[in-house]
């Protein structure tokens, strides 16, 4: 860890928790923490409840994204 990076604890990985690490992890080490195993889309959730196999596309497990792709804990 270079001198000059903080490292920031953003609570919860809904969007906004998301665009808040994305946008930091450059300059500081960003770790997310959350309750919730699985990321969904809430909105689109009645959707899963007339066609249940929709709901594989609205949910995934946010780790994969946010240590792989994004560079963040």
């Amino acid at each position: 860890m270079a001198p000059t990076q903080r490292r920031v604890f953003i609570i919860g990985d809904g969007f906004p928790g998301l665009c808040v690490a994305r946008d930091l992890r450059t300059h500081d080490l960003a770790t997310i923490i959350d309750v919730e195993e699985l990321f969904g889309y809430i909105p689109d959730v009645f959707r899963a409840c007339v066609k249940p196999k929709h709901l594989e596309a609205l949910t995934f497990t946010p780790c994969c994204v946010i240590e792989g792709r994004m560079g963040c804990k």
